[in-house]
């Protein structure tokens, strides 16, 4: 579980440098790399008690919302 949870950090870090703003238009390849990440990303943390309290920290918000 330890490792998931490392490597689920490392992922998110590399996502934040991704998403920053840029100065120039993002190429499909680099759009599609960047949902390739959040989506192991997503995968890596949904077994994962901290997975479990985002999941209902979202749902919690969403209810609140309708």
């Amino acid at each position: 579980m330890s490792v998931h949870v490392d490597l689920a950090v490392l992922i998110a870090v590399i996502l934040l440098f991704r998403l920053r703003p840029s100065g120039e238009p993002r190429s499909p390849g680099s759009v599609q790399a960047t949902a390739v990440l959040a989506l192991i990303l997503g995968l890596l943390l949904v077994g994962t008690e901290t997975g479990e309290v985002l999941l209902g920290a979202i749902g919690a918000i969403t209810g609140m919302l309708s």
